[in-house]
């Protein structure tokens, strides 16, 4: 049963109908929408050994072939890489990338689901479930600062600071903390938090942007009719939060020769034009969501295991709790839907469902 349950941007983008059509075809309808969730756990199958009825636990939404019941797994499951999972019309349920995404398995704005108890963690005690319900994002944040591998004091340039961006410099500063991180956020509350998530520079994005971040990256603009100045130099690294047709032109530009670019935000159709990627020889990651990190130490980690040893932090909770203050009873949705998409006007970062206001069947597990 859900407590918590997150808006998220690509939910956002199939409720307005402008993301890509591409993810249409492995997803089964009708869906419910809902994947970042925190919930309690009501009932278990005879062959469940892992949780008891009452857990708090968090969903981690990929249905895999571990998930399907599909032995042996097929070659990205087996590597660790199981939300690239091949066999999506495969096992004993419906086609579907995600759970919220899959007729058969329910989601997160639903009032019950079902998961595979492969699917499920437990959440810390000490863990708000305010914080806990960020626990899907930051984890497809940490997914992609471990594929960027990020080496000892290189820049990194992070576009956007909504909660991907925000989550992706909290990510930066745990697992690659040598880095210099300059963010770009589009409204004043996100310059705020993007200081207090640990971006050594910030940047408005406006018609100002270009010549700050050149002074920032010592990077040489040189000017074009109709449209921004070509850039020479950059960040070593850059990571697109945001998946709109300027950001991903921008992370084009602003990264330096055989840099690396990586698309962490959802990309919406659009016309990109390839002519700076190509001339500067850039790399370009794609970081769906996440899977099994390989850690400084040696041991081998599930992204979501990662988050979850994050969030019982104090330091970390006090800033994750700012992200999720915009909170609704599903009954609210239209409110709720208008806050994470004016968030400009709401000051909403992740606007959240929380199923247990004005409900006798859940009580407060803060």
């Amino acid at each position: 049963r859900p407590l918590m349950s997150g808006i998220c941007g690509s939910d956002l983008s199939v409720l307005s109908s402008t993301g890509s059509r591409y993810l249409s075809a492995v997803t089964s309808f009708p869906f419910t929408p809902g994947h970042e969730v925190v919930g309690e756990v009501i009932e278990i199958g005879n062959e469940v050994l892992s949780f008891q009825v009452g857990e708090r636990v968090v969903l981690e939404p990929a249905l895999g072939c571990e998930v399907r019941g599909i032995s042996p797994p097929c070659e990205p499951c087996n590597s660790g890489n199981y939300a690239n999972c091949e066999r999506l019309t495969e096992g004993n349920i419906g086609l579907g990338l995600q759970t919220g995404y899959c007729h058969d398995t329910g989601g997160g704005w639903g009032s019950q689901l079902i998961a595979h108890e492969k699917q499920l963690h437990k959440v810390p005690a000490q863990v708000p479930t305010s914080v806990a319900v960020l626990t899907e994002p930051l984890s497809c944040a940490i997914h992609g600062v471990f594929q960027a591998k990020i080496q000892k004091g290189d820049t990194v340039l992070v576009i956007g600071c909504g909660s991907l961006g925000l989550l992706t410099i909290l990510s930066l500063k745990a697992f690659a903390p040598t880095c210099r991180i300059i963010a770009v956020a589009k409204h004043s509350h996100q310059v705020d938090l993007a200081s207090k998530f640990g971006a050594d520079y910030i940047v408005k994005s406006g018609k100002s942007s270009y010549s700050e971040l050149s002074e920032l990256t010592k990077a040489k603009l040189y000017p074009l009719i109709l449209e921004p100045p070509a850039v020479i130099g950059g960040s070593d690294f850059t990571f697109d939060c945001v998946g709109t047709q300027s950001s991903v032109r921008d992370a084009f530009r602003w990264t330096r020769s055989h840099g690396t670019v990586v698309l962490v935000g959802m990309p919406k159709p659009s016309k990109i034009d390839l002519a700076p990627f190509w001339a500067q020889e850039l790399s370009l990651i794609g970081t769906y969501a996440y899977g099994i990190e390989s850690t400084s130490t040696g041991l081998r980690k599930r992204s979501f295991e990662l988050a979850l040893e994050l969030l019982p932090q104090k330091n970390i909770q006090d800033n994750l709790l700012k992200l999720t203050q915009n909170q609704f009873p599903l009954s609210k949705y239209r409110d709720a839907l208008k806050s994470a998409i004016t968030t400009g006007k709401s000051r909403s970062i992740k606007t959240v469902f929380d199923f247990r206001q004005n409900s006798i069947w859940y009580k407060d597990q803060e």
